[in-house]
């Protein structure tokens, strides 16, 4: 980020107020206990449920293990290690834009001096407890619950990487549940939506809108319900909290910022910024190609390339054919409209826009998807589900069935990926630099470098001032290279990312280094996985040594 893109330096349930295992939105009028019979039914679909789980356990288990976090995975552990919790929300998240629930999860065990390897065993017990409530809690019928839990985003993205986003699904999924409770409980929703709307900017849209519609369907003129505004005092409380808590976290913003990456959306919150030029050092390197675009951005310049681009963000999450995620968008309105919830489409909508006028990156998208499965888990009627013949709903649930169908391939490509190919080379890095004596100076350049660090009890890198990378302006670390560079650092360690030709981007610090006497002597690749790509261009952490040295010299 410190320099432009030209070069690139870095069960039904009888009593409903009670959770149960199947959900009803229709108040039941009868409270006999079960027969036997039906008895039997219910337990069966339990085991059945278990069983679904157990396999989505077992999947986590053969994956976590041999995924390698990359540097905004790492970021985030670094923060919450190297920080005090004051420092971390008062301070640290400004740089982030992200408000704290994630942070303070990982805050706990890094302050308890648990070792790193627990990151992403932290994301997947998150990620099976979204599972657990998805097949406990959920209204939808066993082949969709069965299904569900191996769709790309629940299985993979969202679960062995080890991001806040893994906390999207199980909090959407608890709003959804107590959103449909025949007896309101507001405050328990409340409590939901305080949690999501701090784990990412995404969640606050979606939370506030959730909390909106909640509160007009309950209060609209003419609507009799057990609701008053007196009741809702205790849960409006608890969400402006949460939302002011999310805010006082992320504003104001430094106006030193560097994260904000929308022209528009900086000029909103910072006001018009000084263009960055190029630092001499870099202006006098040989001319090079212009680089390719970036392999895992989903993005174009100005409003008429994003409303271009918009048909793409929409379907990403869903199928790689257009017409299947449109024919479920049209599926999933006419089933709204039938329910008389359109409302609930407000929170899907908020998300695809943001993404599309905002900021997206492909990872970012499957947000759509959980927030789709979060809508229809409201407004889902299981009743229909258990009536004779045809009707919307059912079509819809088969439709449905037939996505995740098509999206297992992703999440088999992912996990057959990570378990065989390295996600990030930084794993392989740290292990060979722990091989060397610990009194070498290595200079590391760029914010990949931060995928390094978690592996060591300190920071490694002499000019680096900290251990995460600051996303500010006065970050002066890579422009600061050629000073750097003239202290005669016995290793330099940097990135080299690779283009859609899979060729190497532009790279005027390997430049810079090798024009003075430095070569590269190993590198350890990773990809990111991204569904849309047979084959994602490597990104490589190298190691340069000074000409005819050896690390042990």
């Amino acid at each position: 980020m410190a320099f432009p893109e030209r070069r690139r330096l870095q069960s039904y349930n009888n009593d409903s107020s009670d959770s149960g295992s199947r959900d009803s939105p229709v108040h039941n009028t009868t409270d006999h206990a079960p027969t036997p019979a039906r008895l039997t039914v219910m337990q069966g679909w339990k085991r059945r449920d278990l069983a679904v789980w157990l396999a989505y356990l077992i999947m986590l288990a053969f994956t976590v293990p041999r995924h390698e976090p990359w540097n905004d995975e790492a970021q985030a552990w670094l923060l919450a290690r190297d920080l005090s919790l004051p420092q971390l929300l008062s301070h640290g998240l400004r740089y982030e834009s992200h408000p704290p629930l994630w942070y303070v999860i990982l805050w706990i065990p890094s302050h308890l001096h648990i070792g790193y390897f627990i990151f992403c065993w932290i994301s997947a017990a998150i990620a099976a407890a979204g599972i657990y409530v998805l097949l406990r809690l959920s209204p939808f019928p066993f082949y969709l619950r069965a299904i569900l839990p191996f769709s790309f985003y629940l299985a993979y993205q969202y679960s062995v990487v080890a991001r806040s986003y893994v906390l999207f699904p199980l909090l959407c999924f608890l709003v959804a549940h107590a959103y449909r409770q025949p007896k309101p409980r507001p405050v328990l929703l409340a409590i939901y939506l305080a949690l999501l709307a701090n784990v990412s900017i995404h969640g606050t849209l979606v939370a506030c809108l959730v909390a909106a519609i909640y509160g007009w369907n309950h209060l609209r003129p003419g609507q009799t319900d057990p609701i008053t505004k007196r009741s809702l005092i205790p849960a409006t409380l608890i969400f402006a909290a949460s939302v002011a808590v999310a805010g006082l976290t992320i504003f104001p913003l430094p106006h030193d910022l560097t994260t904000v990456t929308s022209p528009a959306v900086t000029r909103v919150l910072l006001g018009p910024q000084t263009t960055t030029q190029y630092p001499a050092w870099v202006q006098a390197l040989p001319p090079s190609p212009p680089p390719a675009p970036s392999a895992t951005q989903i993005e174009q310049g100005g409003i008429r390339g994003r409303l271009a681009s918009l048909p793409r963000r929409l379907s990403y999450s869903i199928s790689s054919s257009y017409l299947i995620a449109f024919a479920l968008y049209a599926l999933v309105v006419a089933f709204l409209y039938a329910r008389g919830q359109l409302l609930l489409l407000l929170p899907l909508g908020a998300i695809s826009l943001f993404f599309s006028f905002v900021y997206a990156r492909s990872w970012h998208l499957g947000l759509i998807w959980v927030t789709l499965l979060m809508i229809l888990w409201a407004a889902w009627d299981p009743n229909a589900d258990a009536s004779p013949g045809l009707n919307l709903q059912k079509i819809l649930g088969g439709f449905l069935f037939l996505v995740c169908l098509l999206q297992l391939s992703w999440t088999w490509r992912a996990i057959r990926y990570d378990i065989d190919s390295p996600y990030s080379g930084a794993k392989a890095t740290a292990a060979y630099l722990l091989t060397l004596p610990s009194n070498l100076r290595i200079a590391a350049f760029g914010p990949e470098s931060t995928a390094v660090v978690p592996y060591f009890s300190r920071n490694i890198f002499f000019n680096q001032p900290t251990a995460f990378w600051l996303w500010s302006t006065g970050n002066t670390i890579d422009i600061d290279t050629p000073q750097t560079v003239a202290t005669h650092p016995d290793l330099i360690l940097l990135m080299q990312q690779f283009n859609l030709d899979y060729r190497p981007d532009d790279n005027p610090i390997l430049d810079y280094a090798q024009i003075n006497g430095y070569q590269e002597t190993h590198r350890f690749c990773g990809s990111i996985f991204m569904h849309e790509f047979q084959k994602v261009p490597d990104s490589c952490y190298l190691i340069l040594q000074p000409t005819g040295l050896s690390p042990a010299k």
